[in-house]
Order: C-alpha cells, then sequence, then structure tokens
C-alpha cells in the first residue's frame, strides 16, 4: 500500500446495521462491504487517470476476477476494436494505455464506473481483502449501502467483522456482537467510559439511536421484539454481560446505582478514581440544579 491511500483497519459503521443481524442473513457481510465503500469514500488518492487505466488493463490481463462485468464487456469491446490487447508489463511507456484513456473519456458512465472500481480496489488492498472488489462494488447498488448520514456510529475492527462473516443463524453470537458494538456506539473513539443505563444499552444493541425508537419498533417489527424480550430479561443480559467480559470486546461494565459505566479500553480498577470523581461532579451539578429548581419554586410571584 502506497503512502496514496494510507488508512486505517478500523470501519465506521451506522449503527442500523446493528437491527439488520436479526432480519437479514449474513449481515455481517453487509458491513463488512459498507465499511470498504465508506473508508474508500474517504481515501486520498492522488492517481492520474492515466495510471487507473493501466491498472485495468493489468486486470483485465491478469486478474479477471477483480473485474465488475461492465468493465469485462468494455475491455473485450476495446480489444474487439484493437485499441487494447491481452498482453502487459507494468512500466511507464504502454502503447495501449493512452489509447485506452482516450476511448474511457468519451463515454462519462465508463469514467465513473472505472474511478469507482479503482477507489473500490485500493480501499480492498488496504484491508487486505482484493478478492472482494466485485462483491463491494455489487453491494454498492443496492438500497443498503445508502444509510442515513446523521446516525450514530460505531467503530469495528475490520478483521472482527471479516471472521464474523459466515454467522448467520447463530443469534446468540449476533446478540454479543450487536451489544459489543453498540456500547462501543456509547462510548465512542474520544472517552474512556461512559455512563448510560441498561435501556440505552439495549437500545443501540437492536440498532436504535435513543430508547423512543426501540419502542416504536418493538410494536412493529417481528424480528427484533422476541429477541429483544429474551435479552432484556435480568438473567440473560447479566449472562450476555459476562460473556462480553470475559470475550475482551468489552472491559467494564459495572453497575453502580442506576448508572451502568461501560468502557472498551479500560478495566474498572484503571478508571475507579475517574468514575468517583465523574460521579462527585454529576451529584454537585445536580444538587445546584435542585436548589435553583427551589429558590424558584419558593420565590413569590
Amino acid at each position: 500500500m502506497n503512502n496514496n491511500t494510507k488508512i486505517g483497519k478500523f470501519f465506521l459503521l451506522p449503527i442500523s446495521f446493528l437491527g439488520d443481524l436479526f432480519r437479514e442473513e449474513y449481515p455481517f457481510l453487509k458491513m463488512l462491504y459498507y465499511g470498504i465503500l465508506d473508508a474508500g469514500s474517504r481515501m486520498k488518492i492522488n492517481a492520474s487517470f492515466e495510471h487507473k487505466c493501466k491498472a485495468l488493463n493489468f486486470s483485465w490481463c491478469r486478474s479477471q476476477d477483480i473485474l465488475t462485468p461492465m468493465l469485462m464487456k468494455a475491455m473485450d469491446n476495446f480489444q474487439e476494436r484493437g485499441i487494447v490487447e491481452k498482453r502487459f508489463i507494468w512500466s511507464n511507456n504502454i502503447p495501449d494505455v493512452p489509447d485506452l484513456c482516450n476511448a474511457i473519456s468519451t463515454d462519462p458512465n465508463l469514467v465513473e464506473s472505472v474511478n469507482l472500481w479503482y477507489r473500490t480496489l485500493k480501499s480492498c488492498e488496504a484491508f487486505g481483502f482484493t478478492n472482494a472488489v466485485c462483491n463491494v462494488l455489487q453491494y454498492a447498488t443496492t438500497p443498503s449501502a445508502n444509510r442515513d448520514a446523521g446516525e450514530p456510529c460505531f467503530m469495528v475492527s475490520a478483521d472482527l467483522v471479516f471472521k464474523a462473516r459466515t454467522i448467520n443463524k447463530e443469534e446468540r453470537r449476533k446478540l454479543l456482537y450487536a451489544m459489543a458494538f453498540g456500547i462501543d456506539s456509547i462510548v465512542g473513539s474520544r472517552k474512556k467510559f461512559a455512563a448510560t443505563t441498561k435501556d440505552m444499552i439495549l437500545a443501540r444493541t437492536f440498532g436504535c439511536r435513543n430508547i423512543s425508537e426501540l419502542n416504536r419498533i418493538l410494536c412493529k417489527d417481528k424480528d427484533i421484539a422476541p429477541v429483544y424480550h429474551k435479552a432484556s430479561t435480568r438473567r440473560n443480559f447479566d449472562h450476555l454481560r459476562a460473556d462480553l467480559l470475559a470475550s475482551g470486546m468489552v472491559k467494564m461494565f459495572v453497575g453502580i446505582g442506576r448508572k451502568t459505566y461501560i468502557s472498551t479500553t479500560h478495566d474498572f480498577g484503571e478508571l475507579k478514581e475517574e468514575i468517583i470523581e465523574f460521579r462527585n461532579h454529576t451529584k454537585t451539578i445536580n444538587k445546584m440544579n435542585s436548589d435553583i429548581r427551589n429558590q424558584l419554586i419558593d420565590k413569590p410571584p
């Protein structure tokens, strides 16, 4: 991977994917494809169009399994017209490439397809999933690839999504992943821990922004409701919490009073002093707010 295509090994995914875990077959594959597409859209690529055409020519000659049917058909057509030949040695002086660039440039749709293909190819290479190029581009044409830009997101290891890609009907494993990812969306990437509630954890586990959205979904979603009702019982929730801690996907899961303190990077021993300070600060603010309310109530009209 060259310096023009540096990228982290993490996906940033919208939380609505977590609800899809319980609605669709092989949902982790869609998470994988979306993550590659999204990362590719944010990559800085300085390659010239001629360089992209050279990569297209090389792939057509040597590794056609990473070309879409549209690009394969276009290259075969260019061969019939004598614009390209199936011979290729990677160098700076390839006679076919200028002619190929000129031929592609006459078709705006083909230019767009080459640009998207090259960007997707670089993203797949960055994550080590080169053979997924065609599948990712096919996924890009589906409604699932277009998500609400305002959704809360969670960050997840690309390798973890890849390992989970074959999980389909194993409800328990999907629940563990969904809860871990939901917790990640609550904590975020900039905080060591977060103070939340069991209800909010369950809301994010099933791909909802908040508890109100979860309640609306439970009234009409026959795939989510039965899984939620099982997961939300105290016994099952405690078992899920224990399994998350044992797996290492969550480091801290501590209930204190009405709040649950969670972290994906630090355990309670490491954060105890910060949590105590946070609780004392919160109590001080609540007391101040209570005093202000009392003053307003006691103040004569």
